[in-house]
């Protein structure tokens, strides 16, 4: 799905690609929602690579990863 490889790059570009399949009467609402959530989901295991380190760095490692946890979930 263009959709699901557009949120490693770039979330607008998700929401641009997914607009047009549902303009467009490729995909329906419900599937939209669902791609693009599994998107979400998938992109953030990966930055997550990233992310630890980063977060980590910076803070302490107890303060880090809270922090972290609130970016992915707020």
């Amino acid at each position: 799905m263009p959709v699901i490889a557009a949120w490693f790059t770039s979330n607008v570009g998700a929401y641009t690609i997914a607009g047009r399949l549902l303009a467009e009467g490729i995909l329906s609402s419900k599937e939209i929602v669902i791609i693009l959530l599994v998107g979400r989901v998938l992109s953030s295991l990966v930055r997550l690579r990233f992310t630890i380190p980063y977060y980590t760095g910076i803070f302490s490692p107890g303060l880090g990863m809270q922090i972290l946890l609130l970016a992915l979930f707020w």
